[in-house]
């Protein structure tokens, strides 16, 4: 019997919205005014997955996690810094952005 290949997780959630996707609604919303050591792609799935890790549901366990993940290490300010109102804009057109396209059966491109 053929065994079944395992997706990592990585790339289905890429089929709900494509990185690209990602930055160009934080260059919309000027949430991603210049590239710095924050990548936005990172800390959109950090955010949106980090609450499911631990007990502990601190800003502090979720820059952690964003640096665990991507293998980067930030000043505290440098992460907090980017939880602005320009940010929450950002998170609400991604998150109306994924459920039309779930909700049409499509995926975002």
């Amino acid at each position: 019997m053929a065994r079944k290949r395992i997706v990592p997780i990585r790339e289905e959630l890429n089929k709900l919205i494509r990185p690209s996707r990602l930055q160009k609604l934080a260059v919309e919303t000027r949430t991603l005014q210049r590239q710095r050591k924050i990548d936005i792609v990172a800390l959109f799935w950090t955010v949106v997955l980090g609450f499911a890790i631990g007990r502990n549901r601190t800003m502090a366990s979720l820059r952690r996690a964003y640096e665990i993940s991507t293998g980067t290490v930030l000043v505290p300010s440098a992460f907090y810094d980017k939880f602005t109102a320009r940010f929450t804009k950002f998170m609400k057109k991604v998150t109306a952005e994924i459920l039309t396209s779930l909700s049409c059966g499509m995926l975002v491109r």
